[in-house]
């Protein structure tokens, strides 16, 4: 019975999103098919499972802090490793009893990560082994990986992929160590990807992507900022449009938005970005350090600007059939920087960039506006209205229109306001 409400929810869902009901209409069908609260009760359970690992943890280290100064070598010895085996008899004794639950995976995953990092700092405390943060903290996640794939742990990957971040960011500018960030970061990859082809959107997952959706635009700001200079916006740019692209392949089928990470940060920064590109002196920042860089650097960060494009491209082919015109805007942001970035190199053209930027954000306000009256939407609405008002704003701190035509254009965006709340009031009562 589980499994039919599922699947007609999905259905639901897809109605949906084709404009086959509203959304007050669709609300009434799924309330009418409640689901049986098997993922809340996961959720709970996991987390429940997290917090008693934590807690355990925190109350053994509290009690050896309190009288680590009265035991002898061996005994350290054996209290570091201690709850380390013990994680590990504990993964063996599910492996051996079938106990494969997420609560159970998830709460043995982040108590085994934590006892590796915990065995390593206190043997090399009781030893007085010398070291550096760099190589703690690269010891700690290699060993982090295999936990991750034989317990399956989506909260391990987490951890893993925020121990990565942490251990790279001290690393800028210090050759080629930093680039073990991508191998590294990427390592979580087939765990997501057996997920998406196999349909699992659970909370775990879907943290994960959120992570490393927000950790890649750190990684790339890690990895190439001798290169930055004035192609920052082409690095961020095309990551926003292949990660869009990415959940139009992958995610297409996620419950909510919540599943959908990749999505939303393609959409924030098709919007930030070009608001951000409006002005002038932003396309002045910065120059590339040339005599710093190493040519096999250099290739890669020219290498990535070529390939970029190539990617976006066999991506949206890949997805061509599900366009929509709103979709048009952050999976075609890299070009749009590109042209924009191209247009720079002509001082003729030069001040044509900040009016350029500015229509593609009002233009992506007015795709989300009528995609929102069509498919009775209020927040997709919101939304495009938000874009056109931050337009608008900024424009009006920093240009020398008259107040005269600040106030026709408020009054404009008012009535626009009040209109579009008409509009779409009267479309849900009909489809109600």
């Amino acid at each position: 019975m589980a499994n039919k409400i599922d699947w007609i929810r999905g259905e639901i869902d897809a109605w949906q999103r084709e404009g086959v009901v509203g959304v007050e209409l669709a609300d009434r069908l799924r309330a009418r098919y409640p689901r049986d609260g098997r993922a809340s009760r996961s959720a709970t359970l996991i987390s429940l499972a997290v917090l008693g690992a934590l807690l355990i943890g925190g109350g053994i280290i509290l009690l050896l802090a309190h009288n680590w100064a009265d035991l002898g070598r061996p005994l350290r010895i054996a209290v570091a490793l201690l709850p380390l085996i013990a994680a590990q008899a504990l993964a063996l004794f599910g492996a051996v009893r079938g106990r494969t639950g997420a609560g159970w995976r998830e709460g043995v995953g982040v108590f085994w990560t934590l006892a590796i990092g915990a065995a390593i700092a206190m043997v090399s405390q009781i030893y007085h082994l010398s070291g550096t943060y760099d190589g703690f903290m690269l010891t700690w996640i290699l060993l982090t990986l295999p936990v991750m794939y034989l317990l399956r742990s989506s909260l391990t990957g987490v951890l893993f992929t925020v121990g990565v971040l942490a251990w790279a960011m001290p690393m800028v500018n210090q050759g080629i160590r930093v680039w073990l960030y991508w191998p590294l970061t990427l390592a979580v990859v087939p765990l997501l990807w057996m997920g998406s082809f196999s349909r699992v959107f659970t909370p775990g997952l879907s943290l994960l992507r959120w992570v490393l959706s927000a950790s890649l635009f750190f990684g790339v700001g890690i990895t190439f900022e001798p290169y930055m200079g004035r192609y920052w916006m082409l690095y961020f740019s095309g990551l926003a449009s292949i990660l869009y692209l990415l959940d139009m392949h992958l995610q297409k089928d996620a419950p909510s938005l919540w599943h959908r990470p990749m999505r939303i940060w393609g959409a924030l920064i098709a919007a930030w970005l070009p608001l951000m590109l409006t002005y002038r002196d932003v396309w002045t920042l910065g120059g590339i350090r040339g005599d710093e860089i190493a040519t096999w650097e250099l290739g890669i960060y020219r290498a990535v600007l070529v390939l970029m494009p190539v990617a976006v491209l066999a991506l949206a082919v890949l997805v061509r059939k599900q366009f929509r015109v709103v979709d048009l805007f952050p999976a075609g942001l890299l070009f749009a920087t590109l042209g924009a970035w191209w247009i720079t190199n002509s001082p003729q053209l030069h001040g044509g960039v900040p009016l350029f930027f500015n229509g593609f954000v009002a233009a992506y306000g007015l795709a989300r506006i009528v995609h929102g009256f069509r498919r009775a939407s209020l927040r997709s609405v919101n939304i495009g209205m938000l874009l056109l008002v931050a337009v608008i704003v900024l424009r009006f701190f920093d240009s020398d229109l008259s107040m005269v035509a600040r106030g026709i254009i408020f009054i404009v965006l008012g009535v626009l306001f009040l209109s579009s709340n008409i509009v779409l009031a009267r479309k849900f009562r009909r489809v109600s």
